[in-house]
């Protein structure tokens, strides 16, 4: 009886670990908010919305709307230029994907430098953990994480000039699950140039 009583808790504490282990990685929360980027003179600006391991960008370039669809346990980026009726599926790390993403572009510098943790800091209202990416002992990106949304608020590239995303306005909720999906009728274009990116700061100007 006595093994009985050590064993029936002992896995219930593998158990526990297993969990988390599985579901760790997947975010709590889902959410909408405004996103800027700002890159000398240039300002891009658009929406974001937030869903599990994938989030979408809808960019207003001067060309149209530009949607980026991420996600990140397929390990797959989606460039969608609204206008053009037709899409383009790229790997997480392609060039083309790391320089119209911030967020991939931090988790890929990351990958090639030396990251630390800095800071608590607050922005737009949320406490973020704040983390910079050293490559040569040269600062190349800083990262605000907001704890709450546990997904990052704002990213500053340290090129010249610096290259700033933030979001704003939000707004934490059920998001419309149809900005995920390929809209009806358009056609798949192939990448003829897939490049690998190269771990450099300089990652987040759109090209398509």
């Amino acid at each position: 009886m006595r093994n009985r009583k050590i064993i029936i808790p002992f896995m219930l504490f593998l158990l526990f670990f297993l969990v988390v282990g599985l579901y760790g990685q997947v975010r709590a929360a889902e959410f909408s908010a405004n996103i800027k980027e700002q890159y000398g003179e240039s300002i891009r600006s658009g929406m974001i919305y937030v869903y599990d391991s994938v989030y979408c960008m809808d960019i207003f370039e001067q060309e149209g709307e530009v949607r980026v669809v991420v996600d990140e346990h397929a390990g797959k980026t989606t460039v969608i230029p609204l206008s053009k009726g037709e899409y383009l599926v790229l790997d997480i790390d392609d060039r083309l994907s790391i320089m119209n993403d911030p967020f991939q572009s931090y988790k890929y510098q990351a990958a090639h430098g030396e990251e630390k943790h800095i800071g608590i800091d607050t922005v737009n209202g949320y406490e973020c953990d704040k983390f910079v990416v050293s490559i040569s002992g040269k600062e190349v990106i800083t990262e605000w994480v907001a704890k709450k949304l546990d997904f990052p608020v704002k990213i500053v590239i340290h090129s010249e000039p610096e290259r700033v995303m933030t979001l704003s306005n939000i707004k934490e909720g059920t998001v419309d699950k149809a900005v995920f999906t390929i809209p009806e009728g358009f056609t798949e274009r192939k990448n003829p140039n897939k490049q690998p990116a190269e771990p450099s700061g300089e990652s987040t100007k759109s090209e398509h």
